[in-house]
């Protein structure tokens, strides 16, 4: 079976060239798409309130930014050492999960956390972390999980932040 392997050159520094112009791509065809959908709405915003920060342009473009920025961080961080972490993050997440029950109704749901500005969404980050933890757990007890009590422990894993969502 064929696999992408990320192009090692001094320029990318390792880094998966496809992944980043697929990202760019993405953007690239995103932006102007709220541009298009939402501008009625952002040039009336901005002769309302004289500003087109608060535009949906705009704020989407510098999460864009930050999410690129993000990626870059992460990309030169090995998993291997956020694995070792693996308990630990499984718990944060696990408490963020909990906590975010006890914050103000938004739409409806008790699902995020308001931080000026910004809003995160515990959930996602669990994905992250469930992807990365599972992992981690897969290696450690491997063919463990296809007897009944490796299995179960497998379930339970997820069930919890499953139900906490």
């Amino acid at each position: 079976m064929w696999r992408a392997q990320p192009i090692r050159t001094s320029v990318t520094g390792g880094l998966d060239v496809g992944l980043i112009l697929g990202v760019l791509a993405l953007l690239a065809i995103g932006l102007p798409t709220i541009y298009s959908a939402s501008h009625n709405e952002v040039l009336t915003r901005a002769a309302a309130y004289q500003t087109v920060g608060a535009s949906k342009l705009i704020k989407q473009a510098v999460f864009a930014v930050i999410g690129l920025a993000g990626m870059a961080v992460f990309a030169g961080v090995d998993y291997r050492v956020l694995a070792r972490y693996r308990r630990l993050l499984y718990v944060l997440t696990l408490l963020l999960l909990l906590a975010v029950l006890f914050t103000p109704e938004i739409n409806g749901a008790h699902s995020w956390f308001t931080l000026g500005p910004v809003s995160l969404q515990p959930s996602e980050l669990a994905k992250l972390m469930l992807v990365l933890a599972y992992g981690a757990l897969l290696t450690r007890v491997g063919p463990a999980l296809r007897a009944w009590p490796g299995f179960g422990q497998g379930l339970l894993f997820f069930a919890v932040p499953i139900l906490l969502v």
